[in-house]
């Protein structure tokens, strides 16, 4: 399956999802299927196994995320299908490398620009629940000393 994966054969892919339906996750080289079709730059044929079921969150036997896989195959419509599935584009793989310093020693410039934006909107999206929590705390805290003073002494 991961040989057909790679190939970009839909039609090989498509049978056999239906011949092996339960090999979907089975690794061949450290990758699953879904991992070989992101690093080959198949946005079609990746879709085919996660419509299956296939975990994107699985990463490679090294530790590579499905995002490095992207970021591997150098194609940045594969890179933008993988971020549009919700990866988080700070997680780091193999030798705690993010893929966006793989794309910069790949050099890859409009992979890095993806990944520059992603990484900016999770970092931003960090901060502004950080931010919140922080907030909410203070609130709650504010909350419980108005209520001490408000309490009739004994």
């Amino acid at each position: 399956m991961a040989s057909a994966a790679w190939c970009d054969s839909v039609s090989k892919v498509a049978y056999y999802l239906e011949k092996f339906p339960d090999d979907i996750e089975e690794p061949s080289a450290g990758r699953t299927p879904l991992l070989w079709a992101i690093s080959s730059g198949r946005p079609n044929v990746a879709q085919m196994f996660l419509d299956r079921g296939a975990d994107i969150n699985r990463k490679t036997a090294d530790g590579e995320t499905a995002l490095a896989c992207a970021v591997w195959s150098g194609s940045p419509e594969m890179v933008r299908f993988v971020l549009n599935k919700g990866i988080d584009p700070l997680a780091k793989g193999l030798n705690d490398i993010s893929p966006l310093v793989w794309a910069r020693l790949e050099k890859r410039p409009e992979v890095i620009k993806l990944l520059e934006e992603a990484t900016g909107a999770a970092l931003d999206a960090i901060q502004n629940k950080h931010d919140t929590e922080v907030a909410h705390g203070h609130e709650t805290l504010a909350e419980i000393a108005r209520r001490r003073k408000a309490m009739p002494k004994p």
